[in-house]
């Protein structure tokens, strides 16, 4: 976070209240957003989260959703229908995603050489090589 600051980046983090990231993030003293987490029947449904990104990327100008895990780029993708915002997924586990995370975003991040590999190998993903 300090060195995308650092390198003229403005960074508005979204995160769940009352998470052990929040707390990590006051103690640092690190700026961000909250909402109001509650998952219905499955953990793939968080109604807030659509609603808060919209809100905050109305009001921040925000240009760019980056999502570390799959199932948030459901939301992020209705955002991205009412706003002109792009979708990255960064993708930290070897497992394959479903294709229809995948069609929510433009673009992905693998961590490593072996996620890469794994996702060009089941010919879903649009990475660059």
């Amino acid at each position: 976070y300090r060195k995308l600051c650092n390198y003229g980046y403005n960074i508005k983090l979204l995160i769940a209240k009352n998470s052990g990231l929040e707390k990590k993030l006051q103690q640092l003293q690190i700026p961000y957003f909250a909402y109001n987490k509650f998952l219905v029947f499955k953990t793939s449904v968080q109604p807030g989260l659509s609603s808060a990104m919209l809100k905050i990327c109305k009001d921040q100008n925000i240009q760019i959703i980056h999502c570390n895990i799959h199932r948030e780029t459901t939301a992020a993708r209705k955002v991205a229908k009412k706003l002109p915002v792009k979708v990255i997924l960064t993708r930290h586990i070897p497992q394959p995603v479903k294709s229809k995370y995948l069609t929510n975003v433009d673009g992905i991040i693998a961590v490593s050489s072996q996620i890469k590999e794994r996702l060009w190998s089941r010919g879903r993903s649009r990475l660059a090589r």
